[in-house]
């Protein structure tokens, strides 16, 4: 077992059942939603009162999931209910006021007001457990929202909204983790800081290395600094030689970085990046290539909000690549991103080879969010949906592929 797998920490059976549940329900919303009509852009006060509701529920809904006792008490039920409906309601508004082209953006807000609405469901059928852990996981949502596109500074709206939350003695990764989802990039670095750096909590999950690196990188594009980070990180005795060695090999990409920032949404900055990322020979160990991973998702995602007149084909590349970069950063999440952008490129062109590639990297997914013990257990319209996608590249037109930009 690699070092990197081997120190993340594994769920209950219960919690992965619950788990591979909430991504089948996910799933089968990114399945089709690609292919939607735009949705009309919305005000900017609207998605600001959406956001702000949703935030204030969230912590209540954090504070009190903390404790199995105060979750399961009925005190605490009508608070409960209510947060649970606030999160639903806003998140489905705020779904409505996404911009035209913001795919991503309308999915990961449906995906919080279904998974909202599934906890819900689940609490008042006395299901506490599943409720408790969909709350628990649904501020991924907001991360993976946040975490997509620089911002050069943080929310207007301060941590108070969190307050309640983050002020409790939550762990420093779940605490950086929704000061993220609440776009508090500043405090949420320094909570990660602090743990990558304490000598009495050895991180033995990646995740939070991992969500540091999408916040230095996507969001701050400050390379130097998660360099530094990570050098200190990797001189701290309780590591291992082999994931020192890995440190070692992401510390060299993020100097290199740090040296000559590529230019934002460059795609030929990007495409180099994921044909680096992609060669074994340089990455041979697992999770060595994590740093060229984001750094080639960052600029591909700078790309499609820069370049709205791109043709077809490079639409169909680039939403490729960007289901293949979520693969590799994120190969276990529960959250099916890399699915929404694998349809995407399918539909953008179907004649392309990028969506021959996208529609064999989904179906293979899909297949494997949905395999039981008895083989492929897939429901007849997701298998329905597969057919339709799969007719779109098997036309007499589209047979004859046009090639991507990068083969990979």
């Amino acid at each position: 077992m690699s070092t990197l797998r081997s120190r993340v920490r594994t769920p209950s059976a219960g919690r992965v059942a619950q788990r591979r549940a909430g991504r089948a329900i996910c799933l089968a919303l990114a399945l089709g939603l690609a292919g939607a009509g735009p949705l009309p852009a919305g005000a900017d006060e609207a998605t600001r009162d959406a956001m702000r509701t949703i935030l204030a529920a969230m912590a209540r809904l954090v504070r009190l999931s903390a404790d199995r006792q105060a979750f399961a008490s009925p005190d605490n039920a009508a608070a409960i209910t209510q947060a649970l409906a606030d999160v639903s309601d806003q998140a489905a508004l705020l779904a409505e006021h996404t911009g035209p082209d913001d795919t991503g953006g309308e999915f990961l807000a449906r995906s919080l007001d279904r998974y909202a609405l599934w906890a819900k469901l689940g609490y008042e059928r006395g299901q506490l457990d599943l409720a408790r852990t969909l709350v628990q996981e649904a501020p991924d949502i907001c991360v993976a929202c946040h975490t997509r596109w620089p911002s050069a500074a943080d929310a207007r709206e301060k941590a108070s909204l969190l307050s309640s939350a983050v002020s409790s003695p939550l762990p420093l990764q779940e605490r950086a983790r929704l000061l993220v989802a609440s776009r508090q990039f500043a405090a949420a670095l320094e909570a990660l800081e602090s743990l990558l750096a304490s000598p009495a909590a050895t991180p033995t999950d990646v995740e939070a290395i991992k969500l540091y690196l999408l916040v230095t990188m996507r969001v701050k594009q400050d390379y130097a600094r998660a360099a530094r980070t990570l050098d200190r990180f990797r001189d701290r005795a309780v590591i291992t030689p082999e994931l020192r060695g890995i440190a070692g090999r992401w510390i060299e990409d993020l100097r290199e970085l740090a040296d000559s920032p590529p230019e934002p949404g460059n795609l030929v900055s990007a495409e180099q990046w994921v044909e680096r990322a992609g060669n074994s020979a340089r990455y041979p160990r697992d999770g060595e290539a994590l740093v060229a991973w984001i750094a080639a998702s960052g600029l591909l995602h700078q790309h499609l909000t820069r370049n709205a007149s791109a043709s077809a084909a490079q639409v169909a590349e680039v939403n490729y690549l960007i289901g293949l970069t979520e693969t590799r950063i994120a190969p276990d999440a529960w959250l099916p991103q890399a699915e929404l952008y694998l349809e995407k490129a399918i539909r953008a062109d179907p004649s392309s080879s990028s969506a021959r590639a996208a529609y064999e990297m989904l179906e293979a997914r899909v297949r494997a969010a949905y395999r039981g013990p008895d083989g492929d257990d897939l429901p007849d319209d997701v298998a329905d949906h597969l057919e339709r996608l799969k007719a779109l590249i098997d036309t007499p037109a589209a047979r004859g592929g046009k090639p991507r930009t990068s083969e990979v």
